[in-house]
């Protein structure tokens, strides 16, 4: 009889710990998500909204009536869901378009020391999974110019990228 006892624990022990060593072997595990880019519409400071249009023959999302000397304005997030955020990046041609955004002290703090506050590229401390910024642009030429936003994470689905393409045209 006694080791027909042992027989059942151990056939009944076996399974549950079996299902407590997956189990927590489950939670060290990462999910990987791929980082998102999300961006406003843009404003000028006269009020006026300008909504981006896809185009699908060149896979890029365009930004029209946008002209020389105005200033507009939109918030850009990035975002690494589930996982840590590494970098974020925007970069444009500077000879086109001035572009710069604003910090409290609170949020330089936050920035590795590799970030560039001025070349708008941002680098972060484990623990972070979402950034977002106000961006500010001028344009100072006529013509079309790429936007391109980046955001990388420690997912294996990335980096991200996102470009918009400016349409500027001269005042009337």
């Amino acid at each position: 009889m006694p080791h027909n006892i042992e027989f059942i624990i151990m056939k009944r022990l076996i399974p549950i710990l079996l299902s407590v060593l997956c189990l927590s072997s489950c939670l060290n595990t990462q999910s990987h998500y791929t980082p998102e880019i999300a961006m406003s519409m843009m404003v000028t400071t006269s009020g006026d909204t300008l909504p981006f249009r896809y185009d699908e023959l060149s896979g890029l999302y365009n930004v029209d009536s946008l002209f020389v000397g105005d200033t507009i304005v939109s918030a850009v997030g990035f975002a690494s869901l589930g996982n840590n955020l590494v970098s974020a990046h925007v970069d444009w041609d500077t000879t086109s378009v001035y572009i710069w955004s604003r910090f409290s002290e609170d949020v330089k703090q936050v920035f590795l020391p590799q970030t560039d506050t001025l070349t708008l590229d941002f680098y972060f401390p484990a623990g972070y999974n979402y950034y977002g910024m106000p961006l500010y642009l001028i344009p100072k030429k006529a013509g079309s110019s790429a936007l391109k936003l980046t955001v990388v994470s420690d997912s294996k689905y990335s980096p991200a990228e996102q470009a918009l393409v400016l349409n500027i045209s001269e005042k009337h």
